[in-house]
């Protein structure tokens, strides 16, 4: 049983090879308990993951970098890179300091869940006009992820909108208040005026000099 959702399902890098590039891994924790992960690779040299090892909350997600560095990239030969996601649930022993590197070599085989990721490596360019640049803009890419998780966790969007919503109620809350606030100065004003017209108009004699 895999613990966690991962997307995307396979990384894609494109030629040329002489630069580094980097890509966004998401990992997303459908559970209502915490989960540590690690991330391994068979051609660890070229790449470099941040962050590789850490603990996810429930209904949580965490964005993981990957960049692939420069190597000599040969279109007739095979290359076969991919990553190893290992995944286990946050012991309730857990001892205060512990590291999840370290938990990892005391839990059980066992209690350990692990998913592959293949890397596809492009031998030709990528094609801007074959991407969706629409989709760069913060609005997009906010569609965008919020689409992607919901097939990966439906009850998901509802936990992380939950904060939002307390959040947009307290707004609303503190705007009633001041649209009170606001009226009774308001009202305490215009009493006030009123008062001075009176006084003005009819006891004349009542006004300092």
């Amino acid at each position: 049983m895999d613990l966690l959702s991962v997307s995307p399902q396979r990384l894609t890098f494109y030629a040329p090879y002489d630069r580094s590039q980097r890509r966004m891994l998401t990992l997303l924790n459908p559970n209502n308990r915490k989960v540590l992960f690690k991330i391994k690779s068979n051609v660890w040299r070229y790449y470099h993951v941040s962050p590789n090892a850490g603990m996810i909350e429930p209904y949580c997600f965490i964005e993981i970098r990957i960049s692939l560095n420069y190597f000599d990239f040969h279109e007739d030969l095979d290359q076969h890179h991919r990553f190893c996601i290992q995944s286990t649930y946050a012991p309730r022993d857990q001892v205060n300091g512990e590291t999840t590197l370290a938990i990892f070599r005391r839990v059980s085989s066992r209690d350990i869940s692990s998913k592959s990721l293949h890397v596809r490596l492009e031998a030709t360019p990528l094609s801007l006009a074959s991407c969706g640049l629409d989709l760069q803009s913060p609005l997009g890419k906010m569609v965008l992820e919020r689409d992607l998780l919901k097939p990966l966790c439906p009850k998901c969007p509802d936990f992380l909108n939950a904060p939002l919503e307390l959040e947009k109620a307290k707004a609303n809350r503190h705007i009633s208040k001041l649209v009170i606030i606001g009226s009774l100065l308001i009202a305490y004003m215009q009493r006030k005026q009123m008062h001075e017209v009176l006084i003005n108009n009819f006891y004349p004699d009542k006004l300092e000099p």
